[in-house]
């Protein structure tokens, strides 16, 4: 994109992913990469590893293939892994019982 007037103008969004979303990714990398890192109480070796899914509760965004490599993880190198999940939808009851069922901490 040309820049016409940077005073006026802000993309948020190239190819789906926002530049404010990979700025945090370097700041994550920076910790870990720190001597704060080998302690820190969310990025450190000790904490408990946890990611978040926020949307729409279908099988069509991917819900089944996140509980397979999240159980996939688990099992290959021995973690044990919190998903947090936000939303609602169709799918959110046998979603939740597709998980209890595969042992996954998917509140």
């Amino acid at each position: 994109l040309g820049n016409f007037a940077p005073e006026k103008e802000l993309v948020e969004n190239v190819h789906g992913v926002r530049q404010t979303f990979l700025d945090a990714g370097e700041q994550v990398r920076n910790i870990i990469l720190s001597k704060e890192g080998k302690t820190h109480p969310v990025f450190g070796p000790e904490a408990t590893p946890t990611v978040y899914f926020i949307g729409k509760m279908l099988w069509s965004k991917g819900l089944g293939s996140l509980m397979e490599l999240v159980k996939y993880a688990e099992v290959s190198a021995g973690l044990k892994i919190k998903v947090d999940m936000y939303g609602g939808g169709p799918d959110k009851d046998e979603a939740d019982a597709r998980a209890k069922k595969m042992g996954l901490d998917m509140p």
